[in-house]
C-alpha cells in the first residue's frame, strides 16, 4: 500500500552516479555530497538534506528515526511485516525537545530538560512569570510543599517521566511473563538492538578504520614517490660557468627549480576494496617499473588507479571518508532509535502489566463482597 508524495517532492528518480562526471549523488534532488547538513533513511540507506526536505537545521539533534518521503510513501525500502505496527512503522520519530522555547538539544532520560541548568532556568521563569493572587499562592505553597522545603528537589519538579511506572515483576510472574517477557516486538527490537550494538556499529567502525589505513597508506606512496624524484630535478642545476652565463643560469636555476616544487601523487582509487596491496616500497617498485615502459598506458597496477590526473576519481577520497563516517552516524543514530522504541514498547507493556494487575485485584475485591 503507497500513500502520496509531499507536493514538494518529486518523483522518484532511481539514479545513483552523475552520468557525467560518475560522482555519487543524494537526495530528491541527486546533487553530490558538497558539506551541506544531511540526515541518513533509515529505510533505504539514501541521504537527503535538511533544506529540500523543508526540515529547519536546528533540529538535527531531534532525529531519533528518520524516513525519507519515497520510503514513508512505500515506493522504497524493503517493506516488512511490522510496518503496519504503529511502534515500528515506517515513518520520522522525533525526540522530546527540552522544554526551553530557544533550545533544541534533546530531553536527557525521564526528564523534560537537557541539562539540569535549563530545568532550574525554566522554573525560575515560571516563578518569576507568576501574578502574586491567592491562586498562584496556593501553587507556590503546593510546590514548596511537595519539594519537602528542599531547593534541588523543587527545581527538579516536572523533570520526570509522567508515563514512567515503575513495576514489580513478582507482584504476578505468571502475568508479566505473558504480557512482558515474551511479547514479540519487545523481543524483537531487543534483538535488533542487540544486533546493532554488536556486529552494525562495529562493523561500520571496522570499514572507517580500514580506510583510514588505506589513506595513510596511499599518503606514504605519494610522499616516497616525490622523495624519488625531488633531488634529482634540483640536482641537474648545480653547474658553474663564466661570469657572463651566471645571470641566465639564475634565472634559468629558479626557474626549474619553481618546477620541480610540483608534486606528484597517483588517484590511488581501489577498484575492489581498501585492504592494503603491499608496502608503499614494493608498490613503488612496481610503478617505476611500469613507468619505464615507454609505450605503456597501463592505468591500474594491483587494481588501484595511477593515473596522476584523474578526472574519473576525482575527489574520492574526501567521498569516500565523508560516506564511511556517515555511516557510522547513521548506525549510531539506529541504535539510539532502537533503544528509544524498546522504552516505548517497554512502558506500553509495564502499563497492560499494570492494568492487569488493577483488574485482578478488582476482581477479587468484588468475589470478596
Amino acid at each position: 500500500m503507497t500513500s502520496t508524495l509531499p507536493s514538494w517532492c518529486p518523483k522518484y528518480n532511481p539514479l545513483k552516479h552523475d552520468p557525467v562526471t560518475n560522482q555519487e549523488v543524494y537526495c530528491i534532488c541527486k546533487k553530490p555530497d558538497e558539506g551541506e547538513l544531511m540526515v541518513g533513511c533509515d529505510g533505504c540507506d539514501d541521504w537527503f538534506h535538511f533544506s529540500c526536505l523543508k526540515i529547519p537545521e536546528q533540529y538535527r539533534r531531534l532525529v531519533a528515526s528518520f524516513y525519507c518521503p519515497y520510503c514513508q510513501a512505500g515506493i522504497t525500502g524493503t517493506p516488512r511485516a511490522s510496518d503496519a505496527d504503529p511502534v515500528n512503522g515506517r515513518k520520522t520519530l522525533w525526540k522530546h525537545k527540552c522544554r526551553l522555547e530557544h533550545c533544541f538539544m534533546p530531553c536527557q532520560e525521564n526528564s523534560k530538560y537537557c541539562s539540569e541548568e535549563h530545568g532550574v532556568e525554566y522554573m525560575r521563569a515560571v516563578v518569576q512569570g507568576t501574578h502574586h493572587d491567592e491562586d498562584s499562592s496556593k501553587l507556590l505553597r503546593g510546590m514548596i510543599h511537595v519539594s519537602e522545603g528542599d531547593s534541588t528537589k523543587f527545581t527538579e519538579l516536572g523533570q520526570g517521566d509522567i508515563h514512567a511506572r515503575k513495576v514489580d515483576p513478582q507482584l504476578s510472574p505468571e502475568a508479566y511473563k505473558n504480557i512482558v517477557t515474551t511479547d514479540a516486538g519487545l523481543v524483537r527490537l531487543q534483538n535488533d538492538l542487540k544486533n546493532c550494538e554488536n556486529t552494525t556499529i562495529p562493523r561500520a567502525k571496522e570499514q572507517l578504520d580500514t580506510l583510514d589505513a588505506y589513506i595513510a597508506w596511499l599518503a606514504d606512496v605519494n610522499a616516497k614517490l616525490n622523495e624519488e624524484t625531488g633531488p634529482s630535478a634540483e640536482g641537474e642545476q648545480d653547474v658553474d660557468t663564466t661570469n657572463e652565463e651566471k645571470k641566465p643560469r639564475k634565472r634559468k636555476r629558479k626557474a626549474s627549480n619553481k618546477r620541480s616544487k610540483v608534486k606528484k601523487s597517483i588517484c590511488g582509487y581501489p577498484q575492489l576494496d581498501m585492504a592494503l596491496p603491499c608496502t608503499a616500497e614494493e608498490f613503488l617498485q612496481e610503478y617505476n617499473a611500469a613507468q619505464e615502459n615507454a609505450d605503456s598506458t597501463q592505468t591500474e597496477l594491483r587494481g588501484i588507479c595511477i593515473k596522476q590526473k584523474c578526472n574519473k576519481h576525482n575527489s574520492w577520497v574526501a567521498i569516500r571518508s565523508d560516506q564511511r563516517q556517515q555511516e557510522v552516524e547513521a548506525a549510531e543514530a539506529y541504535r539510539e532509535r532502537l533503544e528509544l522504541l524498546v522504552r516505548i514498547r517497554q512502558g506500553q507493556l509495564d502499563q497492560l502489566y499494570l492494568e492487569k494487575l488493577n483488574s485482578e485485584h478488582r476482581d477479587s475485591v468484588a468475589a470478596a463482597n
